[in-house]
């Protein structure tokens, strides 16, 4: 804590508590002890002190408590922001990965269905064979996305096969 700060406590201090009588001694030990201590908790902790307390003179030991208590309320709070703001960045990942796997989900429809009926049922039987993945008499909007990516990737395959 710079002087000029430890000034601005000593004058609140002073200006809360203007009765008061400080010997030497006691302004080193609040100096000490509330030196390394974060300003703006000790002067919230110095006036709620001063909010609660109606001595002439305030205990080092009110300051300090108060200030552990408030040090301890905004640490959870910065958590509780953390943690807000961590589930928000996860809700917004599973939303656009949800929305990613819907554009993929509509690409892997639209080559299946831009290939022949018999080359989609020549796929569906070798992912069959392979994978041992089943095909019901069901519309390809119903298929799993297992499906869809396996029959693609076979087609892809009797593409590559044909033109060569």
């Amino acid at each position: 804590m710079t002087e000029s700060m430890w000034g601005d406590i000593a004058s609140l201090i002073n200006g809360l508590w203007p009765e008061a009588d400080w010997q030497p001694i006691e302004r080193e030990l609040w100096l000490k002890k509330l030196g390394p201590l974060d300003v703006e908790i000790v002067k919230n902790a110095i006036e709620e002190v001063a909010a609660t307390n109606t001595r002439k003179k305030p205990a080092l030991a009110w300051v300090l408590a108060t200030y552990n208590k408030l040090r301890e309320q905004l640490e959870s709070q910065n958590r509780m922001d953390a943690w807000k703001t961590e589930s928000k960045s996860k809700e917004v990942a599973d939303e656009e990965f949800t929305q990613c796997r819907a554009i993929q989900r509509e690409r892997l429809i639209e080559v299946i269905e831009g290939h022949q009926p018999e080359c989609v049922t020549a796929a569906t039987k070798e992912v069959t064979r392979k994978l041992g993945v089943q095909f019901h008499p069901e519309p390809i909007a119903d298929w799993t996305h297992l499906k869809l990516e396996a029959v693609c990737y076979y087609l892809k395959q009797g593409d590559t096969h044909e033109s060569e």
